[in-house]
């Protein structure tokens, strides 16, 4: 691949250089009665000029083009469908020419690197990590919508749905998953994926903290309440150490159920408290 893209940028400075080349020679030829050596020199100092050109303007475009379609390629893979690849590339191309971006990318490396402890999740990109970071940036609006995707992934996974209780998330699973969404899901979590990315690339300082005091354990509480007794169950049941799969699946899809139930202002603050959350809910 890198031999194909240097391939390719050379070509374009040959081509800006014959273009210059070109042009030299009808400079020359205009004037009136330049000197031998100046005549010469035109040509050969248009192609200089235009090969500096090429490599500021023309491989510039050329690098975004090798990365527009990769990237495109990378998420038709993953979507299935033209629309949401293309959708998921227009929002992702600006973020990763955003320099913020590289530069908190090679931060969580760099601190992976130095705590195996904490190792980065999913591809490994730490691209998860920014995103879930970006979740607590959001308005509960947002956050409304991606959890309404997240439960229709677990309806359709048993695997996702256990994971998005104990935040071990498969990312094979997750491709499987996005792929079986309608069009409508799939936007909604491309959009606001990309949103917390982009606030998180953007940010300056510390996300904003969890809700204070008694909040959140008060919203789950009246979320409990309102919670069938088998649902109830599976709550309590996912509480009790590290839960199998199953019970694990059981909780959350108990816990989808509970929100819907919910007045907004204590739905969005669970909300808020699983934005917060290590994994981002």
């Amino acid at each position: 691949m890198l031999i194909a893209m240097e391939w390719e940028l050379m070509l374009a400075d040959a081509i800006v250089g014959a273009f210059g080349a070109l042009i030299g020679l009808l400079i020359a030829r205009r004037l009136k009665a330049p000197a031998g050596n100046r005549a010469k020199m035109i040509p050969v100092v248009c192609v200089v000029a235009a090969i500096t050109l090429g490599q500021q303007l023309v491989s510039p475009v050329v690098k975004d083009w090798k990365t527009r379609r990769g990237l495109h390629a990378a998420m038709l893979e993953m979507y299935g469908n033209e629309e949401s690849a293309a959708l998921n590339t227009s929002i992702l191309l600006p973020i990763l020419h955003d320099p913020r971006f590289n530069k908190r990318i090679a931060a969580l490396h760099t601190r992976a690197a130095s705590d195996p402890s904490a190792p980065l999740r999913g591809m490994q990109t730490g691209v998860s990590e920014l995103v879930a970071a970006g979740l607590t940036r959001l308005d509960t609006t947002d956050l409304a919508a991606i959890f309404e995707v997240k439960r229709a992934l677990a309806e359709k996974s048993p695997v996702l749905c256990g994971g998005f209780w104990s935040g071990q998330i498969s990312p094979l699973e997750l491709t499987a998953g996005l792929r079986r969404l309608s069009k409508e899901q799939q936007s909604v979590w491309i959009t606001v994926s990309g949103r917390a990315l982009s606030k998180e690339v953007a940010a300056d300082g510390p996300p904003p903290p969890a809700p204070a005091g008694t909040a959140g354990p008060d919203a789950m509480a009246e979320l409990q309440r309102g919670l069938a007794p088998e649902q109830q169950a599976a709550f309590d049941a996912a509480a009790q150490g590290v839960p199998t799969q199953d019970i694990a699946c059981r909780a959350f899809l108990a816990l989808a159920a509970g929100l819907q139930k919910l007045p907004t202002d204590k739905r969005d603050t669970i909300l808020r408290v699983l934005s917060a959350a290590p994994t981002g809910g």
